[in-house]
């Protein structure tokens, strides 16, 4: 097994899910902070509101449910919470292998590396999985809505 082909994998992996973490907390903070702000002033707004402005809190809270859907429906947060995880795993993962802590310890170097490729395999796996099952989630969410909307 070339080692090399490991580590660069390793290497990428963890660059790819923590560009990714940075991306979807990005995102999630800008549809979910105007939204909350929305949500706060749009009753505070509503008594200071006469005939001519009566639009303004209606596009308010209407502009801060559009967000919050939006955020939710892409699953800006757990997606952002999922690569953040698997990045510190595979932190975690190294520093194990590095310092012969946990179950890398009295191994010979050869069996470490094993041992190694094989955890940054599971890692990859998992990641994998993680996103199949939040896409297949989605797609059950729709199905289900476009069901209640089909029995109305």
């Amino acid at each position: 097994m070339d080692f090399e082909f490991v580590k660069e994998k390793w290497k990428n992996q963890k660059e790819y899910n923590s560009s990714k973490s940075a991306t979807y907390k990005l995102l999630y903070y800008c549809f979910e902070v105007p939204s909350l702000i929305l949500g706060i002033i749009t009753p505070v707004i509503i008594p200071f509101t006469n005939n001519k402005y009566t639009l303004i809190p209606i596009i308010t809270s209407a502009t801060a449910a559009l967000l919050k859907a939006i955020s939710t429906f892409f699953g800006f947060h757990k997606k952002w919470v999922v690569c953040r995880n698997l990045t510190e795993a595979y932190k975690i993962e190294q520093l194990n292998y590095m310092a012969g802590i946990k179950g890398y310890a009295n191994l010979p170097e050869e069996k470490r590396k094993e041992k190694f490729a094989s955890a940054i395999s599971d890692l990859i796996s998992l990641g994998n999985s993680q996103w199949l099952e939040s896409e297949e989630k989605k797609i059950e969410e729709e199905s289900l809505e476009k069901g209640s909307k089909n029995e109305s």
